[in-house]
């Protein structure tokens, strides 16, 4: 959704700087809420035996991801420039989000009362605040993310060099 916002801004004659800044922490919150989801079905998917196997591959598709995107997306900008860059990358979102449509049903076994969503959401921010080297390993993955959100903002930078900073 947020490459469909990003290329919808990019559109737009005046594009909007805090309309990026909004998207990248609505898309940042929503992409880690995904991306956990998307490891804890891992072994539903893949069955248990086969886990070490689908996370090394997992992990290399994000390396060399993180890799070739920015490069393509320099030659995209280059060519085509930054509303094709969004859309493009938009596009792709929107084709990966469709096979994720076709994934088999992983609702839980029921067994025993379900509580309410926001409680469960409560009880794991708990978790996270009372135990020592869960909450270091999410403060240190919230700064990584925090520090990557430039990579949004990569076609902003032309020939004024990085001006949200003032250099």
């Amino acid at each position: 959704m947020g490459f469909v916002l990003l290329a919808l801004n990019a559109y737009l004659s005046e594009p909007s700087l805090w309309a990026v800044y909004a998207i990248s922490l609505w898309d940042g919150f929503f992409s880690a809420i995904g991306l956990t989801a998307l490891m804890a079905s891992i072994p539903h998917l893949v069955g248990r035996e086969n886990i070490p196997t689908a996370g090394a591959l997992s992990m290399l598709v994000v390396r060399i991801g993180s890799v070739i995107s920015p490069a393509i997306a320099g030659v995209v900008i280059v060519s085509f420039g930054v509303t094709w860059n969004y859309t493009l990358a938009a596009i792709g979102t929107l084709c990966t989000l469709i096979t994720l449509v076709t994934l088999p049903n992983m609702k839980p076994e029921k067994g025993g009362p379900q509580e309410h969503p926001i409680k469960s959401l409560l009880d794991g921010f708990t978790f996270v605040f009372t135990h020592k080297v869960i909450r270091a390993v999410v403060a240190l993955g919230t700064l990584e993310a925090v520090t990557q959100i430039h990579s949004n903002f990569v076609p902003c930078v032309g020939g004024n060099g990085f001006w949200w900073w003032g250099v």
